[in-house]
Parts: C-alpha cells; structure tokens; sequence
C-alpha cells in the first residue's frame, strides 16, 4: 500500500471516528432534554397547558423513552413510537370526537366504601376481585367531545437556547474528549 493510500484511510478512520463520536454525544443530549422537559412540564416553546385539573401535564418517564435516536448520512434522526400513536396526538393535539354508550356496554367499578375508581384496581396480584370491590353496567350514556390540547415536545424549525446549549456543550465536550484520545495515540505511536 502507497503512503498517500495509507494516510487516506488513516483520514476515514478518523472522520468515521468523529462522526460517531459526535452523534453519540447528539443522542445523549436531546435525550436528555427530553427528559428534562417531560419532568418540567415544558417544552422547547415554553410551558404546556395545564389539565383541566390544575395539573401539570405528560408528567412521564416513559415518554421520553419512546424517543430514539438512528444515525444515518445527514446526521441524527429521532423517531417516537408508542401505542396508537400518543405522541403525535400530544405534540399536535387532538379532538376527540362525542360518543354514545349503549347500555350494557361498559363497567363501572367501585371500591368497598362506594368510590368510583378504575377497574384494574380491584383485582389483586392473584387476579381476584378484592373485598367489597364490585362492578356495574352503565346506563346508556353519551360522551360529550373532548379536546387534548397541542403540547409540542420537539423544535419545529431553527433549536431554541434550551435544547442548543446543551447540544452545543455535549459536542464540543465530545470533541475535546476525542482530541486528547487522538493526541494520546499519536504520541504513543510516535
């Protein structure tokens, strides 16, 4: 092998090297904005809507999870998944629309002392119905529409200053951290 040959795949092992380096610290970074934003209760436009309780919404630490991170040419990109498609109707809102229940049709469930509550929570790890729990049919009834209000987990268009400075930090950090690696094998090969 010529020398100008070597040197050539000594410059792709190193941009192939930096390249994963700076995508693995990218990855890390919005992962852990994302984190950070579910755990606030904003997002990168500033804080989401409260529910219509009060309550701060997506308090979660599944969601963020849901996130991953593909390396492909242009760079880095972020899919979510998750089950009929959450993410997409919390990003961009959804309106559900109004439904009739006939009778019949679905359970209420109440604990010993009355109180409507879910109806996995009167089943015990054995899968038995708890003590005083009990179930009833509903009456027909109808579901009147219901709005879940636009809630952007992501930037739409140009980072703002809370997902680009810790971008920023982690690649220069990984950057620094490669160069000394770097420096440290050419002075050990020398």
């Amino acid at each position: 092998m010529a020398a100008g040959q070597e040197v050539l795949a000594a410059v792709r092992v190193c941009v192939t090297g930096v390249r994963a380096v700076v995508t693995s610290a990218v990855n890390k970074a919005v992962r852990a904005v994302l984190r950070d934003e579910f755990k606030a209760g904003a997002g990168p436009n500033g804080p989401w809507q409260l529910t219509t309780r009060g309550k701060q919404p997506m308090q979660s630490k599944k969601l963020p999870g849901a996130f991953k991170g593909k390396v492909n040419a242009s760079g880095i990109l972020f899919t979510g998944r998750t089950k009929r498609d959450l993410l997409a109707a919390l990003n961009a809102g959804h309106v559900f629309s109004a439904r009739k229940v006939q009778a019949n049709r679905q359970y209420l469930s109440f604990t010993k002392n009355g109180r409507l509550v879910a109806g996995r929570k009167l089943f015990n790890k054995k899968n038995q119905l708890r003590r005083g729990a009990y179930q009833r049919f509903a009456a027909a009834h109808t579901v009147g529409p219901r709005t879940l209000p636009a809630r952007p987990m992501y930037p739409d268009g140009a980072l703002p200053p809370t997902w680009d400075e810790p971008i920023s930090a982690a690649v220069q950090t990984a950057l620094d951290d490669w160069a000394k690696q770097v420096e440290v094998t050419n002075n050990a090969g020398a």
